[in-house]
């Protein structure tokens, strides 16, 4: 009778064993496969000039709400990839982390325009849900020249930007511990104390929504308007045949353009993704993806891309591609400008102009003099 019992105990034991090694060993590829994520990725124009464009890609990483069966909800906001574009192609300059921060601070000093970069030291590819923010890199953008200034230590909750000095605010007892920097052609530590502020905040241009949809910092979006067979950028002259329209971008009234290098560059509308149980969902909500039961596609690659059109010609810019692993960049890294181009009046033909300048104002001064006696 007890032997009966010992061997059933065993063949329990046995089974429970085998079933527990047998969950965990498939546990990785089921959570994988059965946990239900999703990103949005809307590309923007951040400036732009006749050297190149800075342009970002806002990312936002969806899970499942919880009270809403098949439905994505964003639970990492603010967070954007960054790219440099300019007539040789694209290039990936940095990811901005989570960090607290609604848009990428930035402010206009001397010509430049530097942007403060909420960065993470964490960052890794395929990246799914985002990592938080812990370093601050500052750059500069001026007519196709860009420069990395430097990377400091940074903690959510505090920045302010006074040209040409940011004030960092680690948190802590008593406000927490302060850091001043200044900006030049580095970025260098000039105090750091409890009690250390910066009064002048109109430097301070985080605040700015900046990207709304047809305006950004320095131009307006050329806005696509459908006229019989053509699409109008208005305003502008281009008309751009609706076939070529239709097979290269969907849809394109929700895209916008900009004139750049003779030509426009096209910035598609945002896309949305959604990953469960090997099939992926395409939408154009932000607010919420969907998984509709039956109406799943089987996962492919997607690229998120910019278009150049010149002459009739269009040119993919690849910036990332999304799979059912994550987000990968497939623009090249940004190699950055050493040396800084000289402001055109301090070139050999500026100060010959300027010379030619003076010496007309001389003359119309002599000729007024002359005319009032």
């Amino acid at each position: 009778m007890i032997g009966g019992h010992l061997v059933r105990i065993s063949l329990l034991l046995f089974l429970f064993l085998s079933l527990t090694l047998s969950f965990a060993s498939a546990a990785p590829d089921q959570d994988y496969n059965s946990h239900p994520w999703g990103v949005y990725l809307e590309p923007f124009v951040l400036y732009a000039d006749s050297g190149g464009a800075l342009v970002g890609v806002q990312y936002n990483y969806y899970e499942e709400a919880g009270w809403t069966p098949n439905t994505l909800q964003p639970v990492d906001p603010w967070t954007y990839f960054v790219f440099y574009i300019n007539q040789t192609g694209a290039y990936y300059v940095d990811f901005m982390a989570f960090s607290g921060c609604e848009f990428p601070p930035f402010a206009f000093y001397h010509g430049w325009l530097y942007l403060f970069l909420l960065t993470s030291t964490n960052t890794s590819f395929p990246m799914r849900d985002s990592v938080v923010s812990n370093t601050l890199t500052v750059i500069r953008y001026r007519d196709g020249a860009i420069q990395k200034l430097g990377e400091v230590p940074w903690w959510i909750g505090g920045l302010n930007v006074s040209m040409p000095y940011f004030l960092i605010t680690k948190p802590g007892p008593n406000g927490g511990e302060r850091f001043l920097y200044k900006i030049d052609d580095s970025v260098k530590l000039v105090a750091t104390g409890e009690n250390l502020t910066l009064k002048r905040k109109y430097n301070a241009t985080y605040y700015l929504p900046l990207f709304w949809k047809y305006t950004f910092i320095n131009k307006e979006c050329l806005v696509p308007k459908s006229v019989g067979d053509h699409v109008w950028l208005w305003p502008s002259h281009y008309r751009l045949p609706l076939r070529e329209v239709n097979d290269t971008l969907k849809p394109m009234d929700l895209s916008c353009a900009l004139f750049f290098n003779d030509g426009l560059l096209i910035v598609p509308s945002g896309v949305s993704l959604g990953f469960a149980n090997g099939s992926m969902w395409i939408g154009k909500n932000y607010w919420n993806i969907v998984l509709q039961p039956g109406k799943g596609l089987p996962p492919r690659p997607l690229n998120v891309s910019l278009y150049f059109y010149k002459n009739g010609v269009w040119k993919e810019l690849p910036l990332l591609q999304v799979s059912e692993k994550g987000i990968v960049v497939l623009a090249p890294p940004l190699k950055y400008t050493e040396t800084i181009p000289e402001e055109w009046y301090r070139t050999p033909e500026g100060k010959f102009v300027l010379l030619l300048l003076a010496i007309w104002a001389l003359m119309l001064l002599g000729w007024g003099f002359r005319s009032l006696r």
